[in-house]
């Protein structure tokens, strides 16, 4: 076989081996998976005491005590902390 032979003979395979191994590294399918070790806190109860505040007339001070119900399946170690945002509705 002459050179020129071999050269097409060579580019003939490579075309035959790309025709066959694009496809295949084409797949319209992917697998995946996540694994997540953490798990959210859960808040279980909160209660405000006073339930109601009387607005009007106005008091200077008003003390009120929230408490929250917090847990965490990871362990009470991973809640570094609780907040509570009072809102005033106008």
């Amino acid at each position: 076989m002459s050179a020129r032979g071999k050269i097409i003979a060579i580019l003939v395979a490579g075309m035959v081996a790309m025709a066959l191994g694009i496809p295949m590294a084409m797949s319209d399918t992917a697998t995946t998976s996540a694994s997540v070790n953490n798990v959210a806190p859960e808040v279980t109860e909160v209660t405000v005491t006073p339930s109601s505040v009387a607005l009007n007339p106005c008091p200077d001070t008003t003390p009120i005590k929230v408490e929250a119900s917090v847990s965490d399946d990871n362990g009470a170690d991973d809640i570094s902390k609780v907040e509570i945002t009072a809102l005033r509705r106008q």
